[in-house]
């Protein structure tokens, strides 16, 4: 499941996952 929070990057969207955690 992917984050739904804007993304600060292109490559962010790769680390979604990673951006729950912030």
């Amino acid at each position: 499941q992917l984050a739904t929070r804007p993304l600060r990057s292109k490559a962010e969207s790769y680390f979604d996952p990673v951006a729950l955690k912030e």
